[in-house]
């Protein structure tokens, strides 16, 4: 726990006179078989539990085929003999296959001091005939996850037992619901389900309660969207509107759920839980009746132009403890919220800066269009904190997410098709406009009256953020679309430094605190489409990077079965090189991994007794460096 990178997991005698070292590497987990002089590597098998089928690859590698399409790739990436003057002599290794699916070693017996890395991989795709997309991601403390989107496929594989077993709740009336899916670290399916009526449904948010529950926000509209007794509006109001619900950690039954509306269009577009469990949904609403507390900043709104709306429902969805509007005549919308340092809310929307004031020694009172904003607000006493404009104005400004850092201060995230007064004199990466739109990155003081930096990252066309993880250290973690630029920086040794082929490539990368340089870039994807939508990032335990999208890609990285349909659903786990806890930068030492797809490897021996190097309560060896 509180652990930023490590080098290595060590075992001892998994066989008679053999050791075993688990290493990141590159293209996934290296497995490190060293035998001193005199032992005979012949009598380590590798036994593969769950498979499916066993097939060989180009170069003398396997792949394992596992249920729901899960797949692990297993080669000798090399093997050695250290000679007594301290080079290696190479020495030939190959695995061969038994009747039981295990994998033996083919090596001389009479070789001395012989160590040989195999390399394994994992990668998976989810998804149904007509496509699906990962638009949110959660990870719990075990490095499973949660992932969400919309699925308009009528064959998306759900599991048996689950809450939603058939599409549009039997009718298929409309083609969309919300499919939900659930994955343990090693990348297995434990459960899929879908969630929705007869109608549309869009998903805004995910989070994993501590005991496992799946808390989801979003919008439908849906007549028959499910809900439960004893909350605070189990009857939609109209039409489309806001909800929120739990699901048991297995997806099997809802544990609550509630409408958030009024008599117009509600829409959610994020949502979070804080500390206490507190379910905060924030949108854009027409309804003229939104519910709002009596603590509000505003108790009036909706019509044409929208506003935006920010609430706060007790953890069993049963009251609502806060809610308000957020507009003013020229129209406004919350795109984005996160939790501030004591529990503020801290939310980025885009309205017309004519008419929603900022407050007193704001950074920036707007030029009169339409712009981003932050702001914070007091969920308890009800006020309005702090409000300033970002300058980002030109071209439709996107927001892609907001992230508060281990200091409190916020960063923000989109995509701008100009540049404006922004990035004002502060320092960046980038501080010129490159394109038709680019990405803008941008992080406040929390008075919200200072940028600290501001940067834009982009090529000569279209990129767009969609995701963004902030960590403790203050570094951004991004991830998005190159829409035909082909121009995104890249840093040496990245997983892919040339975008890879479609006119659309997924990209993720890793802004440093102080915003002057990126630790880490690549492209990511295949030959065809790779996107990523929605807020389908996070950032976990030793900073691996979980992130999601779709691909249309048959030879998106590790996946070698067909897609299920003419999209699907991708979910890859990366390891950056660089990662930071607190404001101490860690590097992994010995051959830091660039970015791979992850797998916990010691399932793989599930029937091998091996005994940690230093005991069970220290069986991570962890060697940093600052």
């Amino acid at each position: 726990r509180d652990v930023s990178a490590h080098d290595a997991v060590a075992y001892d005698g998994i066989a008679p006179g053999v050791d075993l070292t688990l290493l990141p590497r590159p293209n996934g987990v290296l497995l490190r078989f060293a035998s001193p002089a005199g032992a005979d590597l012949r009598g380590v098998a590798l036994p593969l539990e769950g498979v499916e089928r066993l097939s060989p690859t180009s170069g003398g590698g396997w792949t394992a085929s596992l249920e729901h399409g899960a797949q692990l790739h297993l080669r000798v990436e090399q093997s050695w003999e250290t000679q007594p003057d301290g080079t290696r002599r190479a020495v030939p290794c190959t695995l061969a296959r038994d009747p039981q699916h295990s994998l033996r070693m083919g090596v001389a017996a009479e070789e001395e001091g012989l160590i040989v890395d195999l390399a394994l991989e994992w990668s998976t795709v989810l998804g149904g005939g007509l496509g699906e997309a990962v638009e949110e991601l959660a990870l719990d403390e075990a490095g499973g996850m949660v992932i969400g989107g919309f699925t308009g496929s009528f064959d998306f594989p759900v599991t048996d037992g689950v809450l939603g077993p058939e599409f549009g709740d039997g009718t298929g009336t409309f083609p969309g619901d919300i499919y939900l899916a659930r994955y343990s670290g090693t990348g297995r399916l434990l459960w899929a389900t879908y969630l929705g009526g007869n109608n549309n449904e869009e998903i805004a948010g995910l989070h994993i309660a501590d005991d496992g529950r799946v808390l989801v926000g979003g919008w439908t509209a849906s007549l028959d969207f499910p809900t439960t007794p004893g909350v605070f509006s189990p009857v939609p109001s109209f039409g489309s509107g806001g909800f929120a619900c739990s699901l048991t950690p297995n997806g099997s039954s809802l544990v609550f759920s509630t409408h958030l509306g009024g008599n117009g269009l509600d829409h959610a577009l994020d949502f979070t839980v804080d500390s206490a469990g507190n379910l905060i949904l924030v949108g854009v609403t027409s309804s003229t009746d939104f519910p709002t507390t009596p603590n509000a900043i505003q108790t009036t709104g909706g019509g044409f132009p929208l506003s935006g709306f920010i609430s706060r429902l007790s953890p069993d969805a049963s009251e609502l403890t806060y809610s308000t509007y957020l507009g003013c005549s020229g129209g406004a919308s919350a795109r984005a919220v996160t939790l501030g340092p004591d529990g503020e809310l801290v939310i980025v929307g885009v309205a017309d800066s004519t008419c929603l004031a900022t407050t007193p020694n704001a950074l920036y009172g707007g030029d009169g269009g339409t712009e981003v904003f932050v702001a914070t607000i007091d969920p308890e006493a009800g006020g309005l904190l702090a409000l300033t404009y970002l300058g980002i104005e030109n071209g439709l400004p996107m927001v892609a997410g907001v992230g508060v850092d281990g200091h409190g201060r916020i960063v923000v995230a989109g995509s701008s098709g100009g540049d404006g007064p922004f990035p004002f004199e502060a320092p960046g990466l980038d501080t010129t406009f490159n394109g038709i739109f680019d990405v803008y990155v941008a992080k406040l003081d929390r008075r919200l009256t200072t940028l600290l930096y501001g940067t834009f990252i982009g090529g000569s066309k279209d990129e767009s953020p969609s995701a963004l993880a902030v960590e403790r250290s203050g570094a951004v973690v991004l991830a998005g679309t190159d829409l035909f630029s082909k121009q995104v920086p890249t840093t040496p040794g990245a997983f892919q430094t040339e975008p890879p082929g479609g006119g659309l490539d997924a990209f993720v990368m890793r802004l440093s605190p102080d915003g002057a340089r990126l630790d880490y870039s690549t492209y990511l994807g295949g030959s065809m489409w790779d996107n990523v939508r929605g807020r389908g990032v996070a950032v976990g335990p030793l900073g691996r990077v979980t992130v999601g999208g779709v691909t249309e890609s048959p030879d998106f990285p590790g996946i070698e079965e067909p897609l299920n349909g003419s999209s699907d659903a991708f979910v890859a786990r990366l390891a950056t090189a660089l990662t930071g806890y607190g404001e101490v930068p860690l590097r992994i030492l010995d051959e830091p991994a660039l970015l791979g797809l992850q797998v916990h490897a010691q399932a793989v021996w599930p029937s091998v007794d091996a005994s940690p190097r230093h005991g069970a309560s220290n069986a991570l060896a962890l060697v940093v460096q600052p």
